[in-house]
């Protein structure tokens, strides 16, 4: 593949070599949202971008898991976190049309 001609094409290049094998845990696809929001996300300059995470795990034991205690181990636990460059500013109304991008043909 040759040199990307311009910014836009070589974000465009990032975006779907990051989402190649995305999954959303095991063997399932990722989520269409999953798919429109980290791509909207890597097209923001980080000082422009704001951003929350919240991650939601369950690491009890089961019969049909086993136990679990390495990830306690490994300190794999829920987290919920946020950030704000120090640029970031609401988004207008209207300025992604998410689901427009979840329809983009392939």
């Amino acid at each position: 593949m040759g040199a990307p001609t311009s910014a836009i094409r070589a974000n465009s290049m990032v975006c779907r070599a990051c989402y190649r094998g995305m999954s959303s845990g095991g063997s399932r696809a990722a989520h269409p949202e999953q798919i429109a929001s980290f791509a909207l996300l890597s097209l923001a300059p980080a000082a422009s971008t704001e951003l929350r995470v919240n991650f939601k795990t369950d690491n009890s034991s089961c019969a049909l898991c086993g136990s679990r205690e390495r990830y306690d181990v490994a300190g794999f636990k829920s987290l919920d976190r946020y950030a704000k460059g120090p640029s970031a500013s609401p988004i207008a109304a209207g300025l992604f049309d998410v689901d427009a991008i979840i329809e983009a043909p392939h």
